[in-house]
């Protein structure tokens, strides 16, 4: 027992402020490596991060484009459905006036041939 004792206060001993000096060095060297070690770590993971939203904002705008060309395609059909349609009322109108015209050119033969039979 009088020999652990002994070892003991040797080993307290050999703690001097010399050594204790030393281990708060190493203890901060071993700090700064795995704080530079956490940030390389952080680096890697925003850049793949930021690599991420660069693909997903490109497919973005990939669809973005797609949607805009079937929107103009789109518009293009509808323009030309509307010009047939302007066609088809012009077509209606020019039959209505020629029915309204034989509708009162008859009115008009009906007169005349009612006033001569009188």
């Amino acid at each position: 027992m009088a020999m652990v004792v002994s070892e003991r206060e040797g080993r307290m001993a050999e703690w001097s402020d010399g050594r204790l000096d030393e281990f708060a060095l190493r203890v901060d060297e071993r700090f700064d490596r795995a704080e530079e070690k956490t940030d390389e770590r952080f680096d890697r993971a925003e850049q793949k991060t930021d690599e991420r939203f660069d693909r997903a904002e490109q497919r973005a705008d990939d669809r973005f484009s797609e949607s805009n060309r079937r929107f103009d395609h789109g518009d293009r059909e509808f323009a030309r459905i509307n010009d047939r349609l302007d066609d088809l009322v012009k077509v209606m109108i020019g039959g209505i006036v020629a029915l309204t015209g034989a509708i009162l050119a008859g009115f008009a033969a009906l007169v005349v041939l009612f006033s001569t039979q009188l």
